[in-house]
């Protein structure tokens, strides 16, 4: 016993304190319950009082003592002397009477009990207090926090706010689930000390935990973000947020909100907004992507930096409309050409047109002069679009195959079509079709190449001359032998404008075998 006595001076009396009986009348007080009655120390004076205060010991002159803030002197009795070398501010309840002298009070004290430090008190409350009611903690911090302010205590006050903010931690972590006592922690936050940035945390928190909320309001939570979320709605094409940032936001959102600066917090919202919007938009795509083009320009609209998920949806929409390429229009193809150069698959347009071509000319070509002449106006127009040879040729080879079924049914049509395929670079000479390289390479007095420029020859039959000179001479000069009829056809007035044609056959032919040996001309 003298040995733990001798360790902790101040037990025995704190066991005497427990033992020694209390008188019924004795006023119980506190230091700072003292202060507030201190108009009642006269009549305490005057009755003999006793009084049973608890305070802090401050310090001891000679015999006497103070208790903290209590503005007199305590002179114990014989039988009630101090422990050995008390600490300073170590809880103490004396009993005893008040005496004044002249204006100064002082006290009598029979009895001294010493106790642990408000700051040793406030450890053991927390000790036995259950972990699972962080309430409690509040509790006793607002006891211990008024004990600190009275007396001015700094280091009562950090374990205080160190309580309070352990308490805080402990209903965040039992809360963490719970996305609206998260959002009223953070406003308790505010009135208990917590830092502005932490309850911008725990608020961007019961965000992120209401977005995981089974079968959640989607309209409450596009509500709450518009609320606490500033700057969801700042639309970004340029990209917001660090390669590293945006790796740790799709970790775990919540530590890198926690983690991140005011402005990428800022850049964090529109973020996480991005992650619940994103979603809701590809809801509508339809599972053919059939719809893909005016998904994507939805997800363009209003979530411009998901540049990806744009592309994947246009990749769909794409790959849906490959899929019925026969069946589109011409406007449409092209559509489709273009959408495939904006998505950076241009080499798959040619192979898509040449698809189209030939389900158009499956569809249209009955071997028919109309079914020949559609088919050719596809290649023709893909040749316009495109500029591939191949389908240019392939459309003037189906227009030949037109001529060839106008020629004798359809004169006019058959006329039409060669003038389509001289703007080709086709021309029909010798019965035969013939490109403008193969008519430039013909001598000048051939007599197809003639008739065709409105030149006549020698070698010109009669009729070709006729039909050349479109019609008769004005006047003609003819000589017979005993063998030969010659005759000079005179085209124009005489002069130096009429053009001499010479013509010759034997006497037994008929005129129209009659064949030009000479022309005269104006140049000649």
């Amino acid at each position: 016993m003298s040995s733990l006595r001798a360790q902790v001076p101040w037990i025995v009396p704190t066991l005497l304190m427990v033992l020694w009986p209390t008188a019924s009348f004795a006023q119980s007080l506190t230091v700072r319950e003292m202060l507030d009655r201190q108009d009642e120390w006269p009549k305490w004076v005057r009755d003999r009082t006793e009084l049973n205060i608890n305070g802090r010991y401050e310090g001891r002159a000679a015999q006497q003592f103070r208790l903290a803030r209590l503005p007199m002197l305590l002179s114990p009795a014989r039988t009630a002397a101090l422990p050995r070398n008390p600490n300073a501010g170590q809880r103490m309840t004396v009993s005893g009477v008040l005496v004044k002298s002249g204006a100064d009070y002082s006290m009598d004290v029979s009895r001294i009990a010493a106790g642990s430090t408000d700051s040793q008190r406030l450890e053991a409350k927390i000790e036995k207090s259950n972990q699972d009611q962080p309430e409690q903690w509040y509790q006793i911090a607002e006891e211990y926090g008024a004990i600190a302010e009275f007396y001015a205590d700094e280091r009562l006050r950090q374990q205080v706010a160190e309580l309070r903010r352990k308490a805080f931690q402990r209903q965040h972590t039992l809360f963490q689930d719970d996305w609206q006592k998260l959002r009223q922690l953070a406003d308790f936050g505010a009135g208990i000390g917590i830092p502005l940035p932490e309850q911008q945390a725990l608020i961007f928190e019961s965000v992120v935990r209401l977005s995981q909320t089974e079968n959640v309001d989607r309209k409450q939570l596009y509500d709450v973000i518009r609320k606490e979320l500033a700057g969801w709605d700042q639309r970004s094409t340029g990209g917001n947020l660090s390669a590293a940032a945006e790796q740790s936001f799709r970790k775990n959102p919540v530590a890198a909100y926690q983690a991140a600066s005011a402005d990428d917090r800022l850049k964090l919202h529109r973020r996480f907004y991005r992650t619940v919007r994103l979603p809701d938009v590809l809801s509508e795509l339809k599972s053919d992507g059939s719809n893909g083009q005016d998904v994507a320009g939805k997800v363009a609209e209003e979530l411009p930096e998901e540049t990806q998920q744009i592309a994947a949806i246009q990749r769909r929409y794409v790959d849906y409309r490959l899929t019925r390429v026969p069946s589109l229009t011409r406007r449409q193809l092209d559509e489709l050409a273009g959408l495939l150069e904006e998505s950076d698959r241009t080499t798959e347009i040619l192979p898509t047109v040449d698809v189209w071509l030939k389900a158009q000319e499956k569809r249209l070509n009955n071997d028919q002069l109309d079914g020949l002449l559609a088919t050719a106006e596809e290649y023709l127009f893909a040749f316009e679009r495109w500029k591939r040879p191949e389908h240019r040729d392939a459309g003037v080879e189906l227009l030949k195959r037109g001529w060839q079924l106008a020629d004798q049914a359809a004169p006019e049509e058959a006329a039409s079509i060669a003038q389509r395929l001289e703007r080709f670079g086709w021309t029909r000479l010798r019965d035969q079709w013939m490109t403008t390289e193969d008519v430039a390479r013909l001598p000048r007095n051939d007599v197809a190449l003639a008739m065709r420029e409105g030149r006549v020859v020698a070698g010109m039959k009669a009729g070709q001359i006729l039909a050349t000179m479109a019609g008769p001479p004005t006047r003609t000069i003819r000589v017979i032998s005993a063998r030969r009829v010659q005759e000079i056809w005179v085209y124009g007035e005489a002069g130096s404008s009429a053009i001499a044609i010479h013509v010759e056959r034997g006497r037994s032919q008929s005129p129209d075998e009659a064949v030009a040996t000479l022309v005269t001309t104006p140049a000649q």
